[in-house]
């Protein structure tokens, strides 16, 4: 994980891109992105996001 997080930032600096500080997420193990949960286990749908779907009024 961490060499191809090396690349990964070594190629974005070569093209000129840059990270925010304060959103840059990496060496966790669950971070939430888009609406998703993304973990070692895989990806889910945020639960709050859901709910809302889920309990959405009948028209």
């Amino acid at each position: 994980h961490a060499i191809d997080l090396d690349r990964i930032l070594h190629r974005l600096a070569e093209a000129g891109g840059t990270f925010s500080g304060k959103k840059l997420q990496i060496c966790k193990p669950k971070v939430q992105i888009l609406g998703q949960t993304i973990g070692v286990d895989g990806r889910e749908p945020d639960k709050d996001r859901v709910r809302a779907i889920v309990e959405w009024a009948t028209p």
